[in-house]
């Protein structure tokens, strides 16, 4: 099977799968989304990963920015779930789709490995049986927790698909409902546990995702303008709430700690922001860009490299020291110029591997794709 015949129009939740002949323009106006959600990622891990406690107890500018800078992950892990179930919710299941996530995934678990341990950026750690394991099963071994959950929740998506459909506009309304109830309102205002973790996260924003493609738009979000009016309004809010927990932090301690009260991508702010941020990007008339659509096709590949587990510890603490500019005024701007340097040198890597080292692996799995459908033709199993 050669590599540039059509198999399947993929459109992934970090990726954007190319639709091979006849060739789909993406849309992108959310592939500029996508771009946007992965730079909050960097930001946000700039922060966690460069040994900053939470809260971040600085009643100032660059304090609040800081905490803010906390929430952003949940926001572009929230728009990419989103992203994916718009577009999912009307697909088949592609086994090529999630071999082809798995294999992007063990291609930088097992190459950076390599590369940081030979180029001694490791510091003379040796690399342990447990380290090798790790390194070859990155998605049973949860390397990376959200690409890992996605290689899972591609193998229910069907499922929960035909779910969506059949059960029509008021049984997702409903169904919704119950989903913001039990791992939204729940647990962010009475703190109460719900199980299944991270895989009720992705059936519960994908659902959101496939229910904005699959109904009319809620009033609320009947225009761009209001779109964007909800997503920006709520972030604005939430940066207030964060200054109005810091500064009563000041003179009751205690007060710190609620400036990080609406982490999650459940909590109501994020995913209030979240689907308003959706809505107007999906409604934002934009011409197709081809250098728009090359940068998000990395976007998957950006957070492979530089929330590679090695990699992390190696760049944030050894490298780039954000710590080092903590109580400057240069906190923030320090923290944007390293965004997007370390987005921008990950897209340069993954734009080299999707050229000349994903159509090795993709020939590889379509022959044993083909080799493994006419098995089971000659068994007179329908494929």
């Amino acid at each position: 099977m050669c590599y540039n015949r059509v198999i399947h129009a993929e459109r992934g939740m970090f990726v954007s799968y190319q639709s091979l002949a006849p060739k789909k323009e993406r849309q992108s106006n959310l592939e500029l989304l996508r771009i946007i959600a992965m730079l909050c990622i960097v930001l946000h891990h700039s922060c966690v990963h460069s040994g900053f406690t939470q809260p971040i107890a600085m009643f100032s500018i660059s304090g609040v920015l800081l905490n803010m800078t906390v929430y952003l992950g949940d926001l572009g892990n929230s728009l990419f779930l989103l992203i994916s179930g718009y577009f999912m919710v009307n697909t088949s299941f592609s086994l090529r789709r999630v071999l082809r996530v798995w294999a992007q995934m063990l291609f930088y678990s097992v190459g950076l490995t390599f590369v940081l341990w030979l180029c001694g950026a490791l510091e003379g750690q040796a690399l342990t049986f447990r380290d090798v394991l790790r390194m070859f099963f990155p998605v049973s071994t949860q390397r990376y927790w959200f690409a890992s959950t996605y290689v899972i929740f591609c193998l229910l998506a069907p499922f929960l698909n035909k779910l969506l459909h059949s059960i029509g506009e008021n049984g997702r309304k409903r169904f919704l409902l119950v989903l913001l109830v039990l791992f939204s309102l729940l647990p962010t205002f009475v703190q109460a546990y719900m199980p299944l973790g991270s895989l009720a996260k992705f059936v519960f924003l994908y659902s959101v995702g496939a229910y904005l493609r699959l109904n009319p738009a809620p009033r609320l979000l009947s225009s761009r303008r209001r779109c964007f009016a909800v997503g920006g309004g709520t972030l604005l809010l939430l940066i207030a709430f964060i200054a109005v927990c810091l500064a009563l932090g000041q003179r009751f301690w205690r007060f710190n700690y609620y400036a990080t009260f609406f982490m999650g991508e459940f909590a109501p702010p994020i995913l209030l922001a979240s689907v308003g941020l959706f809505m107007g990007f999906k409604d934002l008339n934009i011409r197709p860009s081809r250098v728009v659509n090359a940068v998000a096709s990395t976007a998957f590949g950006v957070y492979l490299i530089h929330d590679h587990e090695l990699v992390r510890q190696w760049l944030w603490k050894g490298v780039v020291h954000t710590q080092d500019y903590a109580n400057t005024p240069w906190i923030i701007p320090y923290m944007l110029l390293c965004t997007v340097a370390v987005f921008i040198a990950c897209m340069l890597i993954d734009l080299a591997r999707q050229r000349f080292i994903e159509p090795l692996y993709m020939r590889l799995i379509d022959r044993l794709l083909l080799f493994g459908k006419g098995r089971m033709e000659k068994r007179g199993v329908r494929m």
